[in-house]
């Protein structure tokens, strides 16, 4: 009995984390890569930059499926509500292991894109508030579920088309389109 008891206190204490900590990361999520760093900011709060290369859109014919990708910049706080009562129960939270509610910007550029729309400008901001698992497997190495709501604000020019074969192009007015969409991300991580 007494070594099963130091045996349970001593994994408990080389696994357990009481707060949230630094950590960087590279990650790949259901069709992309990227890396990023969280930042604590206090016991059970942290922010987290990212950068990714991944999709912004899907379009499907009969015979192909088509997906555009581009860079896509995050930043995003998350508060850890559940760290004391998963230390309490006995189980990690090494690498900021626990669940999470978190509000984020997303910036979407026109960098290294694929999209090739009739809009002149590719970028759009998507604003997002979600719920968040996050969990370790290994030392280094996590998954991560997250769902949420964002709004995406769009800003464009509806056209483009030259008038002289493509070497001047003329653009319409910019619109600007507001838009509610879900939002469901799974991840696969490295922490170094």
């Amino acid at each position: 009995m007494k070594k099963t008891f130091f045996t349970l206190l001593l994994s408990s204490t080389i696994f357990a984390q009481e707060k949230a900590t630094d950590l960087k990361s590279i990650h790949i999520n259901v069709i992309g890569i990227g890396a990023s760093y969280e930042k604590a900011l206090a016991d059970n709060f942290t922010v987290l930059g990212n950068i990714n290369y991944s999709t912004i859109n899907f379009r499907g014919t009969n015979d192909s499926l088509d997906m555009d990708l581009t860079i896509k910049l995050g930043l995003e706080g998350r508060y850890y509500y559940n760290f004391d009562r998963r230390l309490s129960k006995g189980k990690s939270t090494l690498n900021n292991s626990g669940n999470y509610v978190g509000l984020k910007i997303d910036y979407y550029t026109d960098w290294l894109s694929t999209y090739e729309g009739i809009g002149k400008d590719d970028d759009f901001v998507k604003l997002v508030a979600n719920y968040g698992i996050k969990r370790n497997f290994g030392k280094q190495f996590y998954y991560e579920f997250n769902t949420g709501l964002g709004l995406i604000v769009d800003s464009y020019h509806s056209y483009k088309y030259s008038d002289d074969g493509g070497v001047n192009w003329i653009y319409s007015d910019k619109k600007t389109e507001l838009s509610f969409l879900p939002e469901v991300g799974f991840r696969v991580g490295y922490n170094f």
